[in-house]
């Protein structure tokens, strides 16, 4: 029993900064849920059942753009099928005792306690995960709480500002994947690209036109990435 608190307690140390992290990113969720017309309640609750962050401020996005729900289950579903692998990955690198482990700590995959737990050497003890995984999921839900109770006393004009955390949050995930490899660019700019052609010229619903964009643009990277690759090792 003292052995699994303290690896709880180890978890929860390295929680830490993930927490501070998801605590000031989710602050900036909450301001923008208000914003969009959800109660505190109603963005508190959205943290509470759904710790997608990009996909949290996805959904708010299309949200009011006024996409249909089935446009936004799809579009949020695509932008978070990398947790499906994630998940695949860590239950190879955790050492589950009991097969409901599996279940629990599949909720709170995130790209961050991921990158946590893949770091660590050998096995990760469940305690380790529980005691990560529940440090980020107050920070995230408390931030989100703290955001939203901000924003429904904020004048109206700061309210709308807040609009541009959307814009900062994707580009804050983009330039690091630039960093790492100059064509994700590429590929940013066609999925852009496609996305005002579906929209302007096509004069597509928003909700789709991103759907469509964005498997083709994926679809056609693969596709080059991998012909280079082939050619590389060939």
């Amino acid at each position: 029993m003292n052995n699994r608190k303290h690896l709880f307690l180890k978890g929860v140390q390295a929680g830490i900064p993930v927490f501070i992290g998801y605590f000031s990113a989710s602050i900036a969720f909450g301001l923008l849920a208000v914003t969009a017309g959800l109660s505190v309640w109603e963005a508190t609750l959205f943290s509470l059942v759904s710790t997608t962050g990009a996909g949290q401020f996805m959904s708010i996005n299309l949200m009011m753009l006024g996409v249909s729900p089935v446009e936004a289950v799809f579009s949020v579903f695509l932008l978070n099928f990398r947790y499906m692998l994630m998940s695949t990955s860590l239950s190879l690198k955790i050492d589950f005792p009991h097969t409901i482990d599996k279940f629990i700590t599949a909720y709170c995959v995130t790209d961050e306690n991921f990158s946590v737990i893949s770091a660590r050497e050998g096995k990760v003890p469940v305690p380790f995960v529980y005691g990560l995984q529940i440090t980020a999921y107050l920070g995230w839900a408390g931030g989100t709480l703290t955001g939203a109770l901000g924003g429904s006393v904020l004048p109206p004009s700061f309210q709308e500002a807040t609009g541009v955390a959307l814009y900062a949050l994707f580009a804050a995930l983009l330039v690091p994947e630039i960093r790492k490899e100059k064509r994700n660019l590429l590929v940013a700019l066609f999925a852009g690209g496609l996305n005002s052609l579906f929209v302007m010229g096509l004069h597509w619903p928003a909700g789709w036109s991103f759907v469509t964009a964005m498997m083709i643009s994926a679809v056609s990277a693969s596709m080059v990435i991998t012909e280079k690759e082939e050619e590389a090792y060939a």
